[in-house]
């Protein structure tokens, strides 16, 4: 993937509902630009890391449609 290549995001916490079988992020879900992350100058997206410094969420969740050419190789 690119650097800085298009994801859907979930930086929200909680229930992400049926997002293993939609084509897209989903409701809820957030498009950006990596690199992603918090606190650095060089990223492109910032995620949320939740209400407080002292309460984060624990998983920020990313998609992204891709092909590949040959599955029967790996």
């Amino acid at each position: 993937m690119p650097r800085n290549a298009s994801w859907w995001y979930w930086d929200n916490g909680g229930d992400q509902g049926t997002w293993r079988t939609q084509s897209s992020g989903g409701t809820g879900w957030d498009v950006g630009q990596g690199p992603f992350g918090y606190g650095e100058s060089y990223l492109q997206t910032t995620v949320s890391y939740g209400p407080s410094a002292s309460s984060k969420y624990i998983t920020t969740y990313f998609r992204r449609t891709f092909t590949v050419a040959d599955p029967s190789i790996y």
